[in-house]
This record gives C-alpha cells, sequence and structure tokens, in this order.
C-alpha cells in the first residue's frame, strides 16, 4: 500500500494523540516510525505503533514526568516515567551525542521508558543505534560516534560491540 508521507504523518499523529499521548511526545514517535519506514525498517516503524501504544497504556497509572536521575560530565541516569517510549529514547539519544560530542565518550542509561526499538533512530539526523535488552538500556557513544552517528545500546555496551576507544576507555 502506498500512502504520501504527510498522511502517514499526520495518521500516526492522530492514533498517537487520540490515545492521550501529548502532542510533544507525538511529534517524537511520528518522527522516528516515519524515519524508520523511510529506511526501510518497518519493523521499528508503523508496525511497532502497536507495541508503543500497549507499552504507553501500561504506564497509564504510573506515568510522571520524565527526569534525569543522576548526571555526570559523561554519563546520565534517565527515568523516562513511563512516557511515549520513542519520545523517552530521543531525549537520551540528544543527551548522549552532546556529552561524547563536549566530553568525549558519554554513556546514558533509561529506565521505566517501554520499547526500545525507538534507539534505531536515523542516519539521517546523524545517530543510529542498535537497540538490545528489555529493561534498562544504555546508550554508549564516543566523540568519533557522536560525529559520524555510530552508536551502541544495549545492556552490555562495553561487552557487545560499542566502539573500541569507548571499550578502551573502559578498560573493556
Amino acid at each position: 500500500m502506498m500512502i504520501a508521507i504527510e498522511a502517514l504523518r499526520a495518521e500516526i499523529h492522530r492514533i498517537l494523540t487520540g490515545r492521550g499521548v501529548p502532542p510533544d511526545e507525538a511529534d517524537a514517535g511520528v518522527d522516528m516510525c516515519v524515519d524508520a519506514e523511510l529506511r526501510g525498517h518497518s519493523s521499528h516503524g508503523v508496525r511497532l505503533l502497536r507495541n508503543v501504544l500497549a507499552e504507553y497504556g501500561n504506564g497509564e497509572g504510573r506515568r510522571a514526568p520524565m527526569r534525569i536521575l543522576h548526571e555526570t560530565a559523561v554519563s546520565a541516569q534517565v527515568d523516562g516515567g513511563f512516557q511515549l517510549s520513542w519520545f523517552v529514547h530521543r531525549a537520551a539519544i540528544d543527551i548522549v551525542a552532546a556529552k561524547a560530542r563536549d566530553t568525549g565518550l558519554a554513556i546514558v542509561s533509561v529506565r521505566n521508558a517501554g520499547v526500545s526499538g525507538a534507539l534505531g533512530l536515523s542516519r539521517r539526523t546523524g545517530r543510529r543505534a542498535r537497540a538490545g535488552g528489555a529493561g534498562a538500556e544504555q546508550l554508549a557513544v564516543d566523540r568519533r560516534s557522536a560525529r559520524f552517528g555510530d552508536a551502541y545500546a544495549g545492556n552490555q555496551p562495553a561487552r557487545d560491540g560499542c566502539t573500541a576507544s569507548f571499550r578502551s576507555a573502559l578498560g573493556a
């Protein structure tokens, strides 16, 4: 089935806000969902919408503002507050990329954020990640990664495939 990109964006936004997602969170969801479709990763696009909304619904009674629980120059621990996972993970990607550009190395962990498929964010926007694990995800990047768009997300970044410079800095 063919659909115009703007029509797809409008329909996803309508679905998200119709289920109670705030407009700014829905905007992030639309961007990440459509971006995945345009890159040919439909498993992280429209097909993921049902799962993202189910997890969002499961957080109904526990929803709280997203917040940073702990932060250093090279790290942050984000509590997503059961907000829309695409919104939370996009914020985590922005945090870790900025820290890596500033310091040369960074890691961010995320909890209470639902489906982590959002970490497969766009090369088009200069960001890419490989998602892994269910619980608390971690996103690790180094300065080269932040500049060239490589990042790693998963439960064991030092062991499971982050860049060599990041492993070296951790002594892994």
